[in-house]
């Protein structure tokens, strides 16, 4: 049985477009599940900062631990869960995306930023600023939102940076991811600070 030139050149690209599928459906769900992670860790998470830092502004004594404690829970299961989202999505192989694709990520990481640069600013308000007594009825859950830091951002950035290293055709936003990654990573060293603090107090 002979096949033609066209035959042939058709059943290649059928075949290409077979083995497409899966990898832009690979790419379109990784894409997805951390954006959507992201957006829903950014609204929870500010939700709950405002709270403390409006509890925070307005008394410092114990009687705020109740309601500051809550907040600090609901806080870590919110990275706990974006945590068990994110992480098993990046675990698998490291996909090739495009410059777009890359940018969604960009964008998503800038979030990240956002988010942990806020976590640090109001817990080191709440650390500095609330009674000795009070600090230390806090201290559990506030560790406990700290220890959840990297375990989200140490993989997140690791799957990131592979990426972006196979990216081709915008050297400029390789350079502003790297860049990016650089600046969260200074902002996760800030939000450590607050620990040894508390554990003098312990």
């Amino acid at each position: 049985m002979q096949f033609s030139t066209a035959t042939l050149l058709a059943a290649l690209s059928f075949s290409s477009q077979i083995f497409a599928a899966p990898v832009a459906s690979a790419k379109r769900d990784l894409i997805v599940t951390v954006h959507s992670a992201v957006t829903t860790l950014h609204s929870q998470v500010t939700t709950e900062l405002t709270s403390i830092s409006s509890t925070v502004a307005s008394d410092v004594t114990v009687s705020i631990v109740p309601s500051v404690t809550t907040n600090l829970v609901a806080i870590a299961g919110s990275l706990n869960e974006t945590i068990a989202t994110i992480v098993p999505a990046i675990a698998g192989p490291v996909l090739v995306l495009t410059v777009s694709e890359v940018e969604s990520i960009y964008n998503d990481l800038t979030v990240v930023k956002a988010i942990l640069s806020d976590v640090e600013t109001t817990l080191n308000a709440t650390v500095t600023g609330v009674l000795a007594d009070t600090k230390a009825l806090l201290a559990p859950e506030i560790a406990a939102v700290l220890a959840l830091v990297t375990p989200l951002v140490d993989p997140l950035l690791a799957y990131v940076k592979t990426v972006v290293g196979t990216l081709t055709g915008s050297d400029s936003l390789v350079t502003g991811v790297f860049a990016l990654c650089s600046d969260i990573e200074d902002v996760v060293g800030g939000i450590v600070d607050p620990v040894a603090g508390l554990i003098q107090i312990l």
